[in-house]
């Protein structure tokens, strides 16, 4: 049987500890759902044609990459979130005793 929390020394028992705590999940959170957003997502490369804008005898032509997003890549982002959230939550509950005092009584 584990022993709750692993590091005893460390909990949310003051601000500072609770705000630190929870901010190392929310990174945690928003850069691996960044991550999968990111994997998920295509990327178009458009060549952008211009005449001669500014007289200087050369061609404006240029290339313009667009980052495209579909329902599929926001479902995944939103499943990925998830998990990852309850993956860290349940992580810093069993390393830090985090969120322990989330919980109430069932008859208060």
């Amino acid at each position: 049987m584990v022993n709750i929390p692993l590091i005893k020394g460390f909990k949310a028992t003051n601000r500072s500890n609770a705000f630190i705590l929870n901010s190392l999940r929310a990174a945690l959170v928003i850069v691996l759902t960044i991550a999968a957003k990111d994997y998920f997502d295509k990327y178009v490369k458009i060549d952008v044609n211009h005449t001669d804008n500014d007289g200087d005898g050369d061609n404006d032509d240029h290339t313009v990459i667009v980052r495209k997003t579909n329902i599929k890549s926001l479902l995944i982002s939103f499943l990925v979130a998830f998990c990852v959230s309850m993956i860290a939550f349940t992580s810093l509950y069993v390393i830090f005793g985090f969120g322990g005092g989330l919980l109430t009584d069932e008859f208060a």
